[in-house]
């Protein structure tokens, strides 16, 4: 109980204004008939905009979500597999790989023509990467395997790229010489950028801070209320002056909220079906959103089911499943949750059909 009181004291200048907590009870809107990735960005006014991807080779869509209104896409616009997706109000900015080894960026403006194109990485694999975006520019992170030139030694190491203040060229970025890095989560936060992802030493992994301004310098720190277990999953919001980090600790979500000053002093772990498999934060109008989804047995069958769970001021945890299942061994993935208004939308992935539902 206590945490919890102190939890409720770092983020009240962000949750002042949020009407009760409510289960996730909307209806499933389709977004794309077709199972893949989707990721996703709102807008201020409510909208949602999104990449969607049906498989590793195939045409990536532009969808559109207004308030109060089913998707809408236009024209498909390059091909891959959807990682990340960021929108600056004016551009979408969609992060994609392409026949596995290469990672590109595409931009699209809203309700128009426009259509850019960048390069930043080819000849590697394994991506996971994440952008952000404003005034027409970007910031992209991801990690990549390489190897030495002979072909061992293979890691996953971190690199950038981005025209958001200078050095547009693909860099390495926090790389520890007896280590790896994987699973960046990106987000702006004043002039600048935060980014969390994982470090492994000898098999130990770490949740590891870092934090850079439109000059590229970097520093970074370690996360002490994440330290002493299994840690994975690693995901950024920013709201209300606050920065939410949440991410898997032994297979259990959790979050934690800033004091507006990059320090996380209390944890909060989350209701929870099983080990989490996926997991996202977002967080508006004095609510925070945590999706995530499990796998498990039920029934005598393999399922996978996503779950939202959603807090706010001087109220308990309220955990809910967003999935809509007709049969036992139904699977669901979370692809991605984004909030705007106070009201989440989260999307996923039926097996059969890529999807969203919000509260």
């Amino acid at each position: 109980m206590r945490s919890r009181v102190v939890l409720a004291t770092l983020v009240l200048a962000m949750l002042c204004a949020a009407g009760p907590v409510s289960a996730a009870a909307g209806p499933v809107l389709a977004i794309r008939g077709c199972a893949g990735d989707t990721r996703a960005a709102a807008a201020a006014d409510g909208t949602v905009w999104a990449s969607s991807s049906c498989g590793v080779e195939s045409a990536i869509t532009p969808d559109i979500l207004r308030t109060g209104a089913s998707w809408t896409r236009r024209g498909d616009r390059a091909s891959g597999r959807v990682v990340s997706v960021a929108d600056d109000g004016r551009y979408t900015f969609t992060l994609r790989s392409y026949h596995g080894t290469e990672l590109q960026l595409t931009k699209i403006q809203h309700d128009a023509g426009y259509f850019g194109y960048a390069g930043l990485s080819r000849g590697s694999g394994s991506f996971t990467g994440t952008v952000v975006a404003r005034d027409g520019r970007y910031w992209a992170v991801w990690s990549e395997r390489t190897c030495a030139a002979d072909g061992s030694d293979c890691r996953q190491r971190l690199f950038q790229q981005r025209s958001l203040g200078a050095a547009p060229a693909k860099t390495a970025l926090l790389a520890d010489p007896n280590g790896s890095e994987d699973q960046p989560s990106l987000v702006l936060r004043g002039d600048g950028v935060v980014l969390a992802f994982v470090r492994t030493v000898s098999g130990r992994r770490t949740l590891r801070l870092a934090v850079a301004g439109l000059d590229g310098a970097w520093s970074e720190a370690g996360i002490a209320l994440a330290d002493g277990a299994d840690v994975a999953l690693p995901d950024l919001a920013v709201s209300g002056g606050r920065t939410l980090l949440a991410w898997s600790r032994n297979g259990r979500p959790a979050l934690a909220i800033d004091n507006s000053w990059l320090q996380f002093g209390t944890r909060q772990d989350l209701p929870y079906r099983a080990p989490v498999s996926r997991l996202a934060v977002a967080a508006s109008g004095g609510r925070a959103f945590v999706a995530s989804s499990a796998c498990f047995l039920y029934a005598g069958a393999s399922t996978c089911r996503v779950y939202l769970a959603e807090t706010r001021l001087n109220a308990p945890v309220i955990g809910s499943e967003v999935s809509l299942v007709a049969r036992p061994d139904a699977r669901w993935e979370l692809e991605d949750i984004v909030a705007a208004r106070g009201r989440a939308t989260v999307l996923m992935d039926t097996g059969s059909a890529l999807v969203s539902r919000s509260p």
